[in-house]
């Protein structure tokens, strides 16, 4: 990777149709690419990109699982698993950058030794003592000692400015565009007995410390080093998903929803009742809404919203075909019969929630979440209930991903009702 890169020149914002659904990172011995969610804003800033990079990758630690990482490479070719431990080189890059220097040890370590100055408060709390016979003396049989160990140390600070130099080239312009010194010691990754050798060493070390940030980072330069041994160092290195849809609807729960224990109250289930064959009656799985919004309105009284999270291309291209179909649709419709029913006969909301950017979209819109649209069934032959209208409301994805976690929530909740319900009024 050149010093000198742009890292706008790293990044990619995706368009969610075929060959460019990927969310994540991509990267080889040369260059790495990140590619961002659709709608999604990048800042003209270089420090703020860097710092929504490293969001971007805790979204996606948080909300994929380790069937979500796995990636089509090929169409005729097998799907991939994502295996690359960024979390690691994370750890080993801003443990570096906090310190601004390598590892190095000043911890004093006790042991059980016969050399070395003794520590007699250890020795008596962990040492049984040996009463003489016909005295009140006594001694003990071993002694805890401070044990230093220069060239074991020596080789931690060497193994660490490796794996240093390692994670800087792999994501350091996540960082910075700069990389640190190449350090005297160069593992080759088909050097097994090496590697294994130096994670022998950090796990030596990591049973005789007690500081937790220094912890953290042996155990991140022993995942490395698994990594760095069991791959060819030339092949691409991968951590995202092609299965963002997953992210977007765990994202629009977190954000939105009830709790997983309320929101099974109003999971929709049905079953069999078997006159013929051996099999007993049997209930089905049941439908899951997405979400569950649950306000309450200006009396205090609750309003249900049923939202189903659609990482759908609306919001980019305009296009009715980008919407969801008749099949969500009427789906859509049997959730909210059902809540209806367990709300006492009060019909819910009813939406779909799908991605587009405030900054930059077809419709002259700048707002973090609007309405775009209206579904309903053209069976239906009354007058519609709410939950028979289902709103297509669209929200910025960069707002979503970067306040996830914030007391903003509460605002967002309250926008996305009043937008829901600007078409009954």
């Amino acid at each position: 990777m050149d010093d000198s890169d742009d890292i706008f020149q790293h990044c990619h914002v995706d368009l969610n149709d075929d060959g460019d659904r990927f969310v994540g990172i991509k990267g080889d011995h040369n260059n790495l690419m990140v590619y961002f969610p659709c709608g999604y804003e990048l800042p003209n800033d270089e420090n703020e990109v860097r710092q929504e990079i490293r969001d971007l990758f805790n979204v996606l630690a948080e909300f994929t699982t380790e069937d979500d990482r796995v990636l089509e490479i090929d169409r005729n070719a097998a799907t991939i698993s994502v295996s690359f431990p960024i979390q690691a080189y994370r750890t080993v890059i801003e443990y570096y950058l906090e310190r601004q220097k390598y590892y190095s040890d000043n911890e004093i370590v006790y042991k059980r030794s016969d050399s070395g100055p003794i520590n007699f408060a250890m020795t008596f709390k962990k040492s049984n003592p040996i009463i003489l016979p016909n005295s009140s003396t006594f001694m003990f049989d071993d002694y805890f000692r401070m044990q230093k160990s220069p060239q074991k140390n020596q080789m931690i600070t060497r193994i660490h400015k490796f794996c240093v130099y390692e994670s800087f080239k792999k994501l350091g312009i996540i960082y910075t565009p700069l990389i640190p010194e190449k350090p005297d010691l160069m593992i080759d990754p088909k050097d097994q007995d090496m590697i294994n050798s130096c994670i022998n060493l950090l796990y030596e070390k990591l049973y005789e410390t007690r500081n937790d940030v220094d912890n953290r980072l042996f155990e991140a330069m022993i995942n490395m080093l698994r990594y760095y041994g069991s791959n060819n160092d030339e092949k691409q290195y991968y951590f995202g998903t092609d299965k963002f849809e997953h992210v977007w609807e765990r994202l629009i729960d977190k954000v939105f929803g009830v709790s997983k224990e309320e929101k099974q109250k109003y999971f929709p289930r049905a079953y069999w009742r078997v006159f013929l064959g051996k099999d007993k009656n049997k209930k089905r799985h049941p439908l899951e809404p997405d979400s569950i919004m649950i306000l309450k309105d200006a009396d205090g009284n609750n309003e249900y919203y049923v939202l189903d999270a659609k990482y759908y291309r609306f919001g980019i291209t305009g296009s009715i075909s980008n919407l969801p179909n008749s099949s969500d649709i009427n789906k859509q419709i049997t959730y909210g019969e059902f809540v209806k029913k367990k709300a006492d006969g009060h019909s819910p909301f009813n939406a779909f929630i799908m991605p587009y950017n405030k900054n930059n979209n077809l419709f002259g819109v700048d707002s973090d979440i609007v309405n775009s649209s209206v579904a309903s069934g053209d069976w239906i032959d009354h007058e519609r209930e709410p939950h028979e209208k289902i709103q297509g409301i669209l929200i910025d994805t960069k707002t979503l991903l970067c306040r996830y976690r914030t007391i903003y929530n509460d605002r967002l909740k309250k926008k996305l009702a009043e937008e829901i319900k600007k078409q009954y009024d």
